[in-house]
């Protein structure tokens, strides 16, 4: 799902606590070689939607209007789309989340806010 008013992109993310019922298969961090997951520090204080540190991790919680929301950890991770290849993309890392009526069956969020837009065209 897309959301222009948002610079969070998210994904629901093994082990789930609380997950809702997505198509697709739920994201495995820890299957990739890529995935690492942000400690807090500047990387962390330079994003505007990380929160809070938990045991030592970024983290983060958006709550939408509807009462939806996703909660997880901050993470990097290096992401293709065809030859286009972005080293660090930062997104969220759900292990709770509450959409079932909200996301339908999508496996998050695509944060497409001018901040997000712009940041991408500056790494690339």
């Amino acid at each position: 799902m897309i959301d222009t008013g948002s610079e969070l992109t998210w994904t629901q993310c093994k082990p789930c606590i609380d997950c809702y019922k997505q198509r697709d298969p739920v994201y495995d961090p820890f299957s990739s070689s890529t995935y690492s997951r942000l400690s807090c520090g500047s990387e962390c204080s330079e994003l505007g939607y990380a929160l809070s540190c938990f045991n030592g991790r970024c983290a983060y919680k958006r709550e939408y209007n509807d009462g939806s929301y996703s909660e997880g950890v901050v993470s990097k991770e290096k992401l293709t789309i065809t030859r286009d290849v972005f080293e660090d993309f930062f997104f969220g890392c759900g292990k709770k989340n509450k959409g079932e009526g909200s996301f339908g069956e999508t496996a998050g969020v695509l944060g497409l806010s001018r901040k997000t837009v712009e940041m991408a065209f500056l790494q690339h």
